[in-house]
């Protein structure tokens, strides 16, 4: 089987996976959530009493001489964008799905589910930087499009540089966007352009963890580097002394991208590897109602 067959293959079976979940609930949740946001102009109408004078169409008035109210309705259409980090610590998985393979997930139910709301969609792949963006797009086709992509993609770097990624970004979004943030935020740095893309966007942090990331498992030797993802070398899980020293950096390393989360100012969620995705992914949007 050629690489072009195996993704196209690989599209297909997160398709099938995901399309029950959108059509069941998953649509209704994204569209009760994900609203267009402001209002465009509709039509003028005639001036009834009790209308609220501030719509008045002043200019209208002045070419005709009887007085018209501005009527604006909502916009439906509301941008969806999926920044994923496509950093090499994305592509470890210990014992569930990879963490690049749960955002592949994520991305096919809003993606499907914005198909049905019939939203434009985009992706954007980081690591150093900006290393690929797909536009916005309708349909179910561009949808595929944007998981091929993220399918297709090689993990070069063990930096996830998302300062570097917004920079980039936010001159190319035109108007208020949905936009998620897809990434195990390892050796993340505070940056206060978070904040600049939460400005005009509705922006959300989804954080992808690994159970590994939590607890040390009880194996053997095995390949380890620090949060800096430098310095890899071999280490003995079972030694108890090393055991210590490695769940204090596995903890250093969690509180730093708490730290993160928390001073983003934007919302966000966690999501385990080992997680039921949809039912996460419903609860989350969900909340967002409320």
């Amino acid at each position: 089987m050629s690489r072009a067959d195996d993704i196209v293959r690989k599209v297909k079976a997160l398709e099938i996976k995901v399309k029950s979940r959108v059509n069941n609930f998953m649509s209704g949740e994204y569209q009760s959530a994900v609203k267009g946001q402001g209002m465009t102009f509709s039509e003028f109408r005639e001036y009834v009493p009790g209308d609220d004078v501030r719509s008045l169409a002043w200019k209208m008035y002045a070419r005709t001489g009887r007085m018209h109210i501005k009527e604006y309705e909502e916009e439906r259409e509301f941008p969806v964008f999926f920044l994923v980090d496509g950093s090499e610590s994305m592509y470890y998985g210990y014992k569930d799905l990879s963490k690049i393979e749960v955002a592949l997930e994520v991305l096919a139910l809003i993606g499907f589910s914005a198909v049905k709301n019939n939203d434009l969609c985009g992706v954007g792949i980081y690591s150093k930087s900006l290393d690929k963006q797909v536009p916005f797009k309708k349909g179910m086709t561009h949808v595929r499009r944007l998981l091929s992509e993220i399918i297709s993609h090689k993990a070069y770097s063990k930096e996830a540089a998302l300062d570097v990624a917004i920079r980039s970004l936010l001159p190319t979004l035109k108007k208020r966007t949905h936009l998620i943030v897809l990434s195990d935020f390892q050796n993340v740095q505070k940056t206060n352009l978070v904040k600049a893309l939460a400005q005009k966007n509705d922006v959300h942090m989804i954080h992808i963890k690994d159970s590994f990331e939590e607890s040390l498992p009880q194996v053997g030797w095995m390949s380890w580097s620090n949060s800096f993802g430098k310095n890899e070398s071999w280490a003995n899980l079972k030694n108890p002394g090393l055991r210590r020293l490695l769940n204090i950096e596995i903890l250093k390393n969690k509180e730093k991208k708490q730290d993160f989360l928390k001073s983003s100012g934007v919302r966000s969620m966690d999501l385990m590897t080992s997680d039921d995705i949809f039912k996460k992914m419903h609860q989350y949007y969900r909340g967002l109602r409320r």
